[in-house]
């Protein structure tokens, strides 16, 4: 399988963090949206997980956030 760049929304959850964690051992590179960071904790995630603070809300800064994206999964 060739490695694509995912984005999760919702993945800090209790499924999403199954499927972050399952995502990124099969070697893709993963990012995460949240709303609030402080509510996460990086050290948590696996290698390969990148998390970002953006208001899911705002179509603009979502629209901006999903460019380049491989494939995008909203949990």
């Amino acid at each position: 399988m060739t490695p694509q760049h995912i984005i999760v929304l919702g993945g800090t959850g209790f499924v999403g963090r199954l499927l972050v964690k399952r995502l990124a051992v099969e070697g893709h590179a993963v990012t995460v949206l949240s709303r609030n960071l402080g509510q996460h904790y990086d050290r948590f995630l696996p290698p390969g997980v990148t998390l970002h603070e953006l208001d899911v809300y705002d179509p603009q800064a979502l629209r901006q956030a999903l460019t380049g994206a491989d494939a995008v999964i909203n949990l």
